[in-house]
């Protein structure tokens, strides 16, 4: 695990999961089994090099906090980049073919699996270790938005929310700015200096209703671009 300690008050909460894990655990699980392995790996690693904090793994995710918005989207960044380039099991590298046949993809397009991620930034209603795990946990509105953030993405895909990147900005710059006040131009501005072209690119969904959350919020996209996705 990350050796991190805790970030507390205001954090950048990322959530991550892998798409369509159940399919793959029915489809072969000792490939998954071993795929998994790696994929953890990959994960706890970067937590490492970017000051991360692991707070619990979730199934096929984990939920990890830091207290630098810069070190939250390179970890983003830099696991897609990773885990793209992954020696993948051969039957999981079978799988991802066939479910982009099955879909009517193009099968270059995919390889391994495939993860999607969400940011958000906020101040959690409270934090405290737990019990069980002894970690620190973190509770409230902000994690749940965050939760619901990331379900917004697709695989190779990093949702931002609107108050990660005006968090993003000000610890750039130093100064605050509104979120009324952000353009798809800003947006852009703002995530790009984190990477190049010609590995992310960048899409809005607009404003989404999320399931709990009490007014739409406007989703960013950072996209792999090795993905090849149209």
């Amino acid at each position: 695990m990350s050796a991190s300690p805790p970030p507390v008050g205001e954090v950048c909460c990322v959530f991550t999961d892998i798409i369509d894990s159940t399919k793959i655990w029915e489809y072969n699980q000792g490939a998954m089994h071993a795929a998994l392995t790696i994929h953890d790996n990959i994960l706890r690693t970067e937590l490492v090099n970017f000051d991360g904090y692991e707070v619990k793994p979730l199934g096929d995710g984990f939920l990890a906090t830091f207290s630098k918005p810069e070190s939250a989207l390179k970890f983003c960044l830099s696991t897609q980049r990773k885990l793209w380039g992954v020696a993948w099991p051969k039957e999981i590298l079978d799988y991802t073919i066939q479910s982009a046949y099955w879909n009517g993809y193009p099968t270059c397009r995919f390889r391994g699996l495939r993860v999607r991620m969400g940011i958000h930034f906020g101040v959690p209603f409270t934090c405290s270790p737990n019990q069980q795990t002894g970690r620190m946990d973190y509770y409230g509105y902000t994690v749940n938005i965050a939760a619901r953030i990331h379900r917004e993405a697709k695989g190779d895909e990093i949702a931002l929310s609107d108050d990660f990147i005006v968090e993003l900005y000000r610890s750039q710059t130093g100064q605050k700015i509104s979120v009324n006040y952000l353009t798809h131009q800003l947006r852009t501005s703002i995530t790009s200096v984190l990477f190049k072209d010609e590995e992310f690119r960048v899409r809005s969904k607009g404003l989404q209703s999320l399931k709990g959350v009490r007014s739409p919020l406007h989703i960013f996209l950072i996209v792999l671009r090795s993905a090849n996705r149209e």
